[in-house]
């Protein structure tokens, strides 16, 4: 079943663990207690970025297959723990920094995500990846169905609830996304961005339900990521595409972030995936930085 969780007058649906969907709702939950602009490139944005780093850092440190993490996400959801993360917030970025680095290999990666509804309510948000240039070069021969290397986001760290033990999965980025409001199916979201697939999430569910913009400017607008799509924090930086409001950009680096640039509609900030249900309306868009389309009648 979905992890179910409260933003505003939204319910967000997200996948559990071992996948990271928890930190979009971690994330939704502290904007809204710490009362700050929503707009990813508002006032407030270091606050956001700030709050992104946090429930990275917790992501980090606790996901893992839920048979083996020693604190569910459960403990990090509830009222206390996003107070506590909101008290770290007001402290800034330096607090979130982190050395640890759960593995993962680079590369141009093979994820996408692809949304679809019908005008009765029924949706579906679907994430496939290989995760890393072509997965795990294994083919099974009777399906030619090839296979994913997920097992190098595995950690090696003695202790760790993610460490590399037999029959234990892997902690995981895929993070569908489903949206209700009023009991009613609303939106649905994916993307692709590895790590970041929270943070980009976030900013299209934002701009398109918060600041009420079409799914197709919510998903093309400049995107800002705290850390780019790495694992973990590892300092306070934040990756930038060139065409960001500058006083976006200079709020970030007033507030203690290194920021550094991309060029626009870069691939290297994701590709989401917006559909939203209005009434009897379904409007549906697709990130220009991919090369997938997005069909409404």
């Amino acid at each position: 079943p979905p992890l179910r969780g409260r933003y505003r007058d939204l319910e967000m649906l997200v996948s559990p663990p071992p996948s990271q969907g928890f930190v979009l709702e971690e994330a939704l939950a502290a904007i809204e207690r710490l009362g700050v602009d929503p707009d990813p490139v508002g006032d407030d944005v270091a606050t956001i970025a700030a709050v992104l780093a946090a429930a990275s850092a917790d992501r980090d440190q606790h996901l893992a297959d839920p048979d083996a993490m020693t604190l569910p996400v459960s403990a990090l959801l509830e009222d206390g723990h996003i107070a506590v993360l909101c008290d770290s917030v007001r402290a800034g970025p330096a607090a979130h920094v982190s050395a640890r680095r759960r593995g993962g290999v680079s590369g141009d990666g093979d994820t996408i995500a692809l949304v679809t509804a019908d005008v009765d309510g029924w949706g579906v948000s679907l994430i496939q990846s290989l995760y890393d240039s072509f997965g795990s070069g294994i083919m099974e021969p009777s399906t030619g169905v090839i296979l994913h290397d997920r097992g190098a986001c595995f950690t090696l760290e003695p202790g760790h609830p993610n460490e590399l033990a037999a029959g234990q999965r892997p902690a995981h980025t895929l993070m569908p996304v489903a949206v209700q409001q009023g009991g009613r199916l609303a939106g649905l979201a994916g993307t692709m961005g590895g790590h970041a697939q929270p943070q980009i999430d976030l900013m299209t569910l934002v701009r398109s339900f918060d600041l009420g913009m079409d799914p197709g400017d919510a998903v093309s607008a400049p995107r800002w990521l705290v850390g780019g799509m790495e694992p973990v924090v590892d300092d306070a930086w934040v990756l930038c595409e060139s065409d960001l409001p500058r006083s976006a950009k200079d709020r970030l680096a007033a507030a203690g972030f290194r920021v550094e640039s991309t060029d626009p509609n870069d691939r290297t900030v994701g590709h989401a995936m917006l559909l939203r249900l209005d009434g009897d309306a379904v409007r549906a868009a697709s990130d220009p930085r991919s090369d997938a389309g997005a069909l409404a009648s």
